[in-house]
């Protein structure tokens, strides 16, 4: 899950940077934006899906269910 958030944190940030680059107008712009804000809360998605795989490391598993 975390690679696939980092996976789209990047393409949103590419794209963002693609459209700013070639921005005619303010539109383009506010679009450009959109997408940097995308693009950062996916990365913060990503960091947190990370921090708590980190963290259910070492909690023991629970015992499998008898039938």
């Amino acid at each position: 899950m975390r690679w696939v958030l980092l996976l789209l944190s990047g393409v949103s940030f590419v794209l963002g940077c693609g459209i700013l680059a070639i921005a005619e107008s303010a539109l383009h712009e506010i679009e450009a934006f959109i997408l940097f804000v995308c693009c950062a809360v996916l990365l913060a998605g990503a960091a947190i899906v990370s921090a708590i795989e980190h963290m259910t490391r070492g909690l023991p598993q629970p015992p499998p269910k008898a039938k």
